[in-house]
């Protein structure tokens, strides 16, 4: 059965015209033509029209009289044949939307695997490289600044990086970049393309040009890096797509078509023998503002950094052409399942809806041990002079410490009152600040201390109280991360840490 990706941004499209206009039915039906006669054609479409499910199926392929809709089911990684792909030392990678959230996690992945020579393709234009630490000292504030700030950084972890400012639709542009690359550093061995051109609108309200936007990047943009990919005889091209493909999404009409032809095109050249990957990304922390993160309405859990990377090392050592990549929250499966266009296979259902509770046989005396060795191994961490400069230096990696330690407390004890309240009503609890004077405080400090105090897991706190009796390093890396994320306050963690001299 052959592929045709031309033909799949419907498929996307589809979904998102029957979210957006829920009293009207709107299906994609996929009919054999080539070698057939009219009639056979116009009975499977009558069939369809027919057929009792496919009002809530809204997409069919129709293969010898047999009618197929899509599932999704859990991929079992390890039963996929091997991939023959390595990453190359100090090999060249063109990573396409690379100075974007997402493309600059793929940088900082394939910088710390292979110490790599990045290509970085993006519209923006930057200043001389030469100019590049001047301008960046300057201020972090700016579009620019930040950008080149961001590039300085994949050279402090050993990457030699490349910046073009290119669009990756025109295939002249890009041929011309990639004449430059091949004569400075050689052949390009893979091609990631991160780019994207988001247009959140309803169909409605979006003209031509503004889905053509959207699509273009992804559509053309795939067809662009696949020239040059064949041109370089690369080790492989990797897409990143999106659930939008699968699950649509009100407003993301030209971005789900578009995002619909790369997972088709991937399968295409698959099929021809090229080492082609479309991931469709669902939730990536990268990027996402601390509201999305902290919001419990999205259908999937945000994918961390850390699992960014666990889950490129599979898909490069496993061959397979296309993967959604979700944490799916279970608890709103059910509801979603409603809207969405897609069925999931009942193994998945189960394994998605399953209770999270610890429910094994394992005794209390066992979490108190886990716990017991978890405090073990953070006080030698705590007691490490370089890991804890490091942490202190990163205060990601040091909110991700806190993160964990708080998934591990809740999984192995009990809840407190206040922790219940959270997870009956939503919310978060209110923190009550007390020692002020007159109790009057300012808006500031309420805002700091319910920060303090949901870290700190208080629902009461004194405006003089010291971080470190309830406290220690890591969890204030988290208050310092929050206060950025709320506050748009940048502290450095020797504000907290300094010893407070008073006049004499």
């Amino acid at each position: 059965m052959d592929t045709f990706p031309e033909k799949a941004p419907l498929w996307g499209l589809m979904k998102v015209v029957s979210q957006e206009y829920m009293e009207c039915r709107c299906s994609c039906m996929d009919v054999e033509t080539i070698g057939r006669k009219s009639s056979d054609v116009a009975l499977e479409i009558m069939q369809e029209l027919r057929h009792v499910e496919s009002a809530e199926d809204y997409g069919s392929a129709w293969r010898n009289g047999k009618r197929y809709t899509q599932q999704l089911g859990r991929m079992k990684v390890q039963s996929l044949p091997e991939r023959d792909i390595r990453l190359r030392e100090n090999g060249v990678y063109l990573i396409a939307g690379g100075a974007g959230a997402v493309g600059l996690e793929t940088c900082r992945y394939l910088a710390g695997k292979t110490r790599a020579r990045l290509v970085i393709v993006n519209r923006t234009p930057l200043p001389k490289r030469q100019e590049w630490e001047r301008l960046a000292g300057y201020s972090a504030d700016t579009p620019v600044s930040s950008r080149i700030a961001e590039l300085l950084r994949l050279e402090e972890l050993g990457a030699e990086v490349h910046y073009y400012a290119a669009d990756i639709t025109d295939l002249a542009a890009m041929k011309a970049v990639m004449a430059d690359v091949e004569a400075r550093l050689g052949p390009v061995h893979g091609i990631i393309h991160s780019a994207m051109q988001l247009e959140h609108e309803r169909l409605e309200q979006l003209d031509i040009f503004g889905f053509r936007r959207a699509a273009d990047t992804k559509v053309i943009g795939a067809w662009v890096l696949q020239e040059l990919a064949e041109e370089q005889n690369a080790d492989f091209v990797l897409l990143y797509s999106s659930a939008a493909s699968i699950l649509g999404g009100v407003g993301l009409g030209g971005y789900a078509a578009g995002n619909a032809f790369m997972d088709q095109f991937a399968h295409y050249h698959s099929r021809r023998g090229a080492e082609m990957l479309s991931i469709n990304w669902s939730f990536l922390e990268m990027g996402a503002t601390a509201g999305e993160l902290a919001a419990d309405r999205s259908l999937s859990l945000p994918v961390s950094a850390g699992d960014f990377a666990l889950i490129l090392d599979r898909l490069f050592q496993y061959r397979t052409s296309q993967a959604l990549i979700a944490r799916i929250r279970g608890d709103e499966l059910k509801t979603a399942m409603k809207l969405l266009k897609v069925h999931f296979a009942p193994e998945l259902i189960s394994v998605l809806t399953q209770p999270t509770e610890l429910t094994g046989s394992a005794s209390p005396e066992a979490y108190q041990q886990t716990i017991h060795a978890y405090q073990e191994l953070k006080r030698w961490l705590q007691q490490n002079d370089a890991i804890q400069d490091i942490i202190q230096r990163d205060v990601e990696l040091g909110s991700r410490f806190v993160s964990f330690e708080e998934h591990l407390y809740s999984a192995l004890q009990s809840d407190t009152p206040a922790q219940l309240a959270q997870k009956l009503t939503g919310r978060t609890f209110a923190v009550k600040l007390k020692d002020g004077e007159d109790d009057n405080y300012l808006e500031m400090e309420r805002r700091l201390g319910q920060i303090w105090g949901e870290v700190l897991g208080l629902e009461e706190i004194g405006v003089h109280t010291d971080f470190f009796e309830n406290g220690d390093s890591l969890m204030l890396m988290s208050v310092i991360s929050r206060i950025k994320d709320d506050l748009s306050i940048d502290i450095p963690i020797q504000i907290f840490t300094r010893s407070l001299r008073y006049p004499d």
